[in-house]
């Protein structure tokens, strides 16, 4: 049985959900989640 949407490690699944977290409060302010994640980097 195929298993997908899983990661390989805990810091991977950190560092998405971490990253999500900045997407979803972008959306609830009304602004853009790309120039949100720009901003990071």
């Amino acid at each position: 049985m195929k298993n997908s949407g899983t990661f390989r490690s805990d810091n991977g699944a950190d560092a998405f959900l971490d990253l999500l977290s900045v997407i979803e409060t972008t959306k609830k302010h009304n602004n853009s989640p790309y120039t949100a994640i720009r901003a990071l980097f």
